[in-house]
Protein backbone atom coordinates (compact mmCIF):
# COMPACT_ATOMS: atom_id res chain seq x y z
CA UNK A 1 0.00 0.00 0.00
CA UNK A 2 1.46 3.38 -1.07
CA UNK A 3 1.52 5.99 1.62
CA UNK A 4 0.79 9.58 0.35
CA UNK A 5 2.25 12.33 2.44
CA UNK A 6 -0.30 14.66 4.00
CA UNK A 7 1.32 17.69 2.43
CA UNK A 8 0.53 16.24 -1.09
CA UNK A 9 -3.07 15.31 -0.30
CA UNK A 10 -4.44 18.85 -0.49
CA UNK A 11 -2.74 19.42 -3.87
CA UNK A 12 -4.14 16.22 -5.36
CA UNK A 13 -7.68 17.11 -4.26
CA UNK A 14 -7.40 20.58 -5.79
CA UNK A 15 -6.06 19.11 -9.09
CA UNK A 16 -8.94 16.58 -9.26
CA UNK A 17 -11.53 19.31 -8.67
CA UNK A 18 -10.11 21.48 -11.46
CA UNK A 19 -10.06 18.46 -13.80
CA UNK A 20 -13.79 17.81 -13.17
CA UNK A 21 -14.61 21.39 -14.13
CA UNK A 22 -12.46 21.35 -17.25
CA UNK A 23 -13.92 18.16 -18.88
CA UNK A 24 -17.46 19.60 -19.63
CA UNK A 25 -15.94 22.80 -20.99
CA UNK A 26 -13.70 20.84 -23.36
CA UNK A 27 -16.67 18.78 -24.55
CA UNK A 28 -18.66 21.95 -25.28
CA UNK A 29 -15.75 23.41 -27.23
CA UNK A 30 -15.50 20.27 -29.35
CA UNK A 31 -19.27 20.35 -30.12
CA UNK A 32 -19.23 24.04 -31.15
CA UNK A 33 -18.62 24.72 -34.88
CA UNK A 34 -15.09 25.75 -35.73
CA UNK A 35 -14.37 28.89 -37.79
CA UNK A 36 -15.06 28.22 -41.46
CA UNK A 37 -17.17 25.19 -40.70
CA UNK A 38 -20.90 25.27 -41.68
CA UNK A 39 -23.27 24.82 -38.75
CA UNK A 40 -25.45 21.75 -38.64
CA UNK A 41 -28.78 22.08 -40.55
CA UNK A 42 -32.04 21.61 -38.59
CA UNK A 43 -33.79 18.28 -38.99
CA UNK A 44 -37.12 19.84 -40.17
CA UNK A 45 -37.38 22.75 -42.66
CA UNK A 46 -38.84 24.01 -45.95
CA UNK A 47 -36.92 23.40 -49.10
CA UNK A 48 -35.76 26.36 -51.15
CA UNK A 49 -38.04 25.42 -54.08
CA UNK A 50 -41.14 25.40 -51.87
CA UNK A 51 -40.23 28.77 -50.38
CA UNK A 52 -39.80 30.28 -53.85
CA UNK A 53 -43.14 28.82 -54.96
CA UNK A 54 -44.89 30.33 -51.94
CA UNK A 55 -43.32 33.70 -52.63
CA UNK A 56 -44.43 33.62 -56.28
CA UNK A 57 -48.00 32.67 -55.28
CA UNK A 58 -48.13 35.47 -52.71
CA UNK A 59 -46.99 37.95 -55.36
CA UNK A 60 -49.63 36.72 -57.80
CA UNK A 61 -52.42 37.00 -55.21
CA UNK A 62 -51.26 40.48 -54.27
CA UNK A 63 -51.29 41.60 -57.91
CA UNK A 64 -54.79 40.13 -58.40
CA UNK A 65 -56.14 41.90 -55.32
CA UNK A 66 -54.65 45.19 -56.48
CA UNK A 67 -56.24 44.76 -59.94
CA UNK A 68 -59.64 43.94 -58.41
CA UNK A 69 -59.42 46.97 -56.12
CA UNK A 70 -58.61 49.26 -59.05
CA UNK A 71 -61.49 47.84 -61.12
CA UNK A 72 -63.96 48.94 -58.44
CA UNK A 73 -63.20 52.58 -59.26
CA UNK A 74 -63.16 52.26 -63.05
CA UNK A 75 -66.10 53.84 -64.86
CA UNK A 76 -68.33 51.35 -66.67
CA UNK A 77 -70.21 52.67 -69.72
CA UNK A 78 -73.95 52.87 -69.05
CA UNK A 79 -74.90 52.19 -72.67
CA UNK A 80 -77.07 55.30 -73.10
CA UNK A 81 -76.62 59.05 -73.24
CA UNK A 82 -78.65 62.22 -73.82
CA UNK A 83 -79.36 61.28 -77.44
CA UNK A 84 -81.32 58.27 -76.17
CA UNK A 85 -83.63 60.57 -74.21
CA UNK A 86 -84.07 62.80 -77.31
CA UNK A 87 -85.03 59.74 -79.35
CA UNK A 88 -87.64 58.63 -76.79
CA UNK A 89 -89.04 62.16 -76.63
CA UNK A 90 -89.54 62.31 -80.39
CA UNK A 91 -91.00 58.79 -80.37
CA UNK A 92 -93.55 59.80 -77.70
CA UNK A 93 -94.58 62.84 -79.76
CA UNK A 94 -95.25 60.70 -82.85
CA UNK A 95 -96.95 57.87 -80.93
CA UNK A 96 -100.56 59.03 -81.55
CA UNK A 97 -99.87 58.97 -85.29
CA UNK A 98 -98.90 55.29 -85.05
CA UNK A 99 -102.20 54.07 -83.55
CA UNK A 100 -103.75 53.14 -86.95
CA UNK A 101 -100.60 51.17 -87.82
CA UNK A 102 -100.80 49.38 -84.48
CA UNK A 103 -104.44 48.40 -85.07
CA UNK A 104 -103.49 47.09 -88.51
CA UNK A 105 -100.74 44.91 -87.00
CA UNK A 106 -103.20 43.51 -84.44
CA UNK A 107 -105.66 42.56 -87.19
CA UNK A 108 -102.93 40.86 -89.20
CA UNK A 109 -101.78 38.90 -86.16
CA UNK A 110 -105.35 37.74 -85.44
CA UNK A 111 -105.66 36.42 -89.00
CA UNK A 112 -102.36 34.57 -88.66
CA UNK A 113 -103.47 33.06 -85.37
CA UNK A 114 -106.71 31.77 -86.89
CA UNK A 115 -110.11 31.11 -85.36
CA UNK A 116 -109.06 28.20 -83.13
CA UNK A 117 -106.02 30.04 -81.84
CA UNK A 118 -108.05 33.18 -81.22
CA UNK A 119 -110.60 31.23 -79.19
CA UNK A 120 -107.87 29.57 -77.16
CA UNK A 121 -106.31 32.95 -76.47
CA UNK A 122 -109.72 34.30 -75.43
CA UNK A 123 -110.13 31.42 -72.99
CA UNK A 124 -106.64 32.09 -71.76
CA UNK A 125 -107.37 35.77 -71.06
CA UNK A 126 -110.69 34.93 -69.38
CA UNK A 127 -108.90 32.40 -67.15
CA UNK A 128 -106.43 35.09 -66.09
CA UNK A 129 -109.17 37.49 -65.04
CA UNK A 130 -111.11 34.70 -63.32
CA UNK A 131 -108.03 33.71 -61.35
CA UNK A 132 -107.71 37.26 -60.09
CA UNK A 133 -111.40 37.63 -59.21
CA UNK A 134 -112.35 34.10 -58.13
CA UNK A 135 -109.29 33.08 -56.19
CA UNK A 136 -110.79 34.06 -52.83
CA UNK A 137 -113.92 31.96 -53.47
CA UNK A 138 -111.87 28.93 -54.45
CA UNK A 139 -109.76 29.27 -51.32
CA UNK A 140 -112.86 29.51 -49.14
CA UNK A 141 -114.29 26.33 -50.68
CA UNK A 142 -111.05 24.45 -50.18
CA UNK A 143 -110.90 25.50 -46.52
CA UNK A 144 -114.44 24.20 -46.02
CA UNK A 145 -113.56 20.90 -47.69
CA UNK A 146 -110.53 20.51 -45.43
CA UNK A 147 -112.47 21.11 -42.25
CA UNK A 148 -112.68 17.34 -41.39
CA UNK A 149 -108.88 17.24 -41.42
CA UNK A 150 -108.82 19.66 -38.51
CA UNK A 151 -109.91 16.96 -36.06
CA UNK A 152 -106.96 14.77 -37.06
CA UNK A 153 -104.30 17.44 -36.61
CA UNK A 154 -103.04 19.09 -33.43
CA UNK A 155 -104.57 22.49 -32.78
CA UNK A 156 -101.17 24.17 -33.02
CA UNK A 157 -100.37 22.56 -36.39
CA UNK A 158 -103.68 23.20 -38.20
CA UNK A 159 -103.10 26.98 -38.82
CA UNK A 160 -99.76 26.23 -40.47
CA UNK A 161 -101.39 23.53 -42.59
CA UNK A 162 -104.12 25.89 -43.83
CA UNK A 163 -101.54 28.58 -44.59
CA UNK A 164 -99.52 26.13 -46.67
CA UNK A 165 -102.69 25.18 -48.60
CA UNK A 166 -103.40 28.86 -49.31
CA UNK A 167 -99.88 29.41 -50.61
CA UNK A 168 -100.07 26.40 -52.95
CA UNK A 169 -103.52 27.36 -54.28
CA UNK A 170 -102.39 30.92 -54.94
CA UNK A 171 -99.60 29.65 -57.20
CA UNK A 172 -101.79 26.94 -58.72
CA UNK A 173 -103.72 29.34 -60.98
CA UNK A 174 -100.70 30.78 -62.82
CA UNK A 175 -99.22 27.30 -63.12
CA UNK A 176 -102.43 26.03 -64.74
CA UNK A 177 -102.44 29.02 -67.07
CA UNK A 178 -98.83 28.23 -67.94
CA UNK A 179 -99.90 24.70 -68.90
CA UNK A 180 -102.66 26.16 -71.10
CA UNK A 181 -100.10 28.42 -72.74
CA UNK A 182 -97.82 25.48 -73.45
CA UNK A 183 -100.79 23.61 -74.96
CA UNK A 184 -101.56 26.54 -77.25
CA UNK A 185 -97.92 26.85 -78.20
CA UNK A 186 -97.82 23.14 -79.11
CA UNK A 187 -101.01 23.32 -81.21
CA UNK A 188 -100.34 26.61 -83.00
CA UNK A 189 -97.03 27.53 -84.64
CA UNK A 190 -97.14 31.18 -83.67
CA UNK A 191 -93.98 33.25 -83.25
CA UNK A 192 -95.31 36.71 -82.47
CA UNK A 193 -93.22 38.63 -79.89
CA UNK A 194 -96.12 39.22 -77.49
CA UNK A 195 -96.96 35.50 -77.58
CA UNK A 196 -93.38 34.52 -76.74
CA UNK A 197 -93.24 36.76 -73.70
CA UNK A 198 -96.52 35.37 -72.34
CA UNK A 199 -94.90 32.19 -71.04
CA UNK A 200 -92.14 34.08 -69.22
CA UNK A 201 -94.66 36.44 -67.66
CA UNK A 202 -96.76 33.51 -66.42
CA UNK A 203 -93.68 32.00 -64.75
CA UNK A 204 -92.92 35.38 -63.18
CA UNK A 205 -96.53 35.60 -61.99
CA UNK A 206 -96.29 32.17 -60.33
CA UNK A 207 -93.09 33.13 -58.50
CA UNK A 208 -94.61 36.45 -57.40
CA UNK A 209 -97.76 34.72 -56.15
CA UNK A 210 -95.67 32.32 -54.06
CA UNK A 211 -93.62 35.14 -52.51
CA UNK A 212 -96.57 37.44 -51.77
CA UNK A 213 -98.75 34.71 -50.28
CA UNK A 214 -95.85 33.40 -48.22
CA UNK A 215 -95.41 36.91 -46.80
CA UNK A 216 -99.13 37.26 -46.21
CA UNK A 217 -99.46 33.99 -44.34
CA UNK A 218 -96.34 34.48 -42.23
CA UNK A 219 -96.96 38.15 -41.35
CA UNK A 220 -100.75 38.60 -41.11
CA UNK A 221 -102.16 35.28 -39.84
CA UNK A 222 -100.72 35.57 -36.30
CA UNK A 223 -98.80 32.34 -36.76
CA UNK A 224 -95.85 33.81 -34.86
CA UNK A 225 -95.97 35.93 -31.75
CA UNK A 226 -93.36 38.36 -33.06
CA UNK A 227 -95.58 39.43 -36.00
CA UNK A 228 -98.76 40.25 -34.06
CA UNK A 229 -97.92 43.94 -33.59
CA UNK A 230 -96.30 45.10 -36.84
CA UNK A 231 -96.85 42.15 -39.16
CA UNK A 232 -99.62 43.74 -41.24
CA UNK A 233 -97.70 46.99 -41.70
CA UNK A 234 -94.56 45.16 -42.78
CA UNK A 235 -96.62 43.04 -45.20
CA UNK A 236 -98.10 46.13 -46.89
CA UNK A 237 -94.66 47.61 -47.46
CA UNK A 238 -93.03 44.40 -48.68
CA UNK A 239 -95.99 43.63 -50.95
CA UNK A 240 -95.61 47.04 -52.57
CA UNK A 241 -91.91 46.39 -53.17
CA UNK A 242 -92.55 42.92 -54.62
CA UNK A 243 -95.32 44.17 -56.92
CA UNK A 244 -93.12 46.98 -58.19
CA UNK A 245 -90.16 44.64 -58.78
CA UNK A 246 -92.35 42.19 -60.70
CA UNK A 247 -93.81 45.00 -62.81
CA UNK A 248 -90.35 46.37 -63.60
CA UNK A 249 -88.97 42.96 -64.59
CA UNK A 250 -92.04 42.28 -66.74
CA UNK A 251 -91.66 45.64 -68.48
CA UNK A 252 -88.00 45.01 -69.27
CA UNK A 253 -88.64 41.46 -70.50
CA UNK A 254 -91.42 42.72 -72.76
CA UNK A 255 -89.12 45.39 -74.19
CA UNK A 256 -86.39 42.81 -74.86
CA UNK A 257 -88.69 40.78 -77.10
CA UNK A 258 -89.26 43.64 -79.53
CA UNK A 259 -86.52 44.98 -81.85
CA UNK A 260 -85.61 48.09 -79.83
CA UNK A 261 -82.38 50.01 -79.91
CA UNK A 262 -79.69 48.80 -77.54
CA UNK A 263 -79.32 52.21 -75.89
CA UNK A 264 -83.08 52.30 -75.23
CA UNK A 265 -82.87 48.89 -73.53
CA UNK A 266 -79.87 50.07 -71.49
CA UNK A 267 -81.80 53.17 -70.34
CA UNK A 268 -84.83 51.06 -69.46
CA UNK A 269 -82.66 48.62 -67.47
CA UNK A 270 -81.08 51.54 -65.60
CA UNK A 271 -84.42 53.15 -64.74
CA UNK A 272 -86.00 49.87 -63.63
CA UNK A 273 -83.02 48.89 -61.47
CA UNK A 274 -82.70 52.27 -59.75
CA UNK A 275 -86.46 52.53 -59.12
CA UNK A 276 -86.64 49.02 -57.61
CA UNK A 277 -83.78 49.87 -55.23
CA UNK A 278 -85.46 53.15 -54.23
CA UNK A 279 -88.80 51.45 -53.62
Amino acid sequence: MIMIPKRWLGGLLAFGFMLCLAVPALAADEAAPQPGEAPDQPGIGLSKDMTDAMAREASRVKAQLEADARSMFEREPMGWDWSTIDFLYMWALTLPLKIPEFIKVVMEQSRVLGFAGSMLMLVFIVAIFYSWLGQAKVLARIVVKLEPVRARLPETVYPFFISAVRIVVAALFPLLLLLIYLLINAMVDYQAPWFKIAGRLLGLWAIGALIINLLRESLTRDLFEVTTTYGKTIFKLTRLAVYYAIAGIALFWSAEVFPLRLDVLALLRFVVSISIVLV
